[in-house]
């Protein structure tokens, strides 16, 4: 939506972040991506996988998805 970084972070249902990454991209148009996030947990373990964008006009967020996930170490 902007030029400004994109977040990705898989936080725990007790609100502990086990792993992020930050993505920066060129430009305004669309762009398709791959990544890996580290993480580390030691068994398994119910998350949300969280992307994120801050608006780069205003004080927030201009997007915000997320999508609940199982991790295994």
């Amino acid at each position: 939506f902007n030029t400004l970084p994109v977040t990705l972070e898989l936080v725990t249902v007790e609100g502990k972040v086990v792993g992020n990454r930050v993505l920066t991209f060129s430009g305004l148009e669309r762009q398709e991506f791959s990544t890996t996030i580290p993480y580390r947990v030691s068994k398994p373990v119910q998350a949300r996988l969280i992307l994120r964008q801050d608006d780069d006009r205003f004080p927030g967020l201009a997007y915000l998805y997320s999508h609940e996930v199982m991790l295994y170490p």
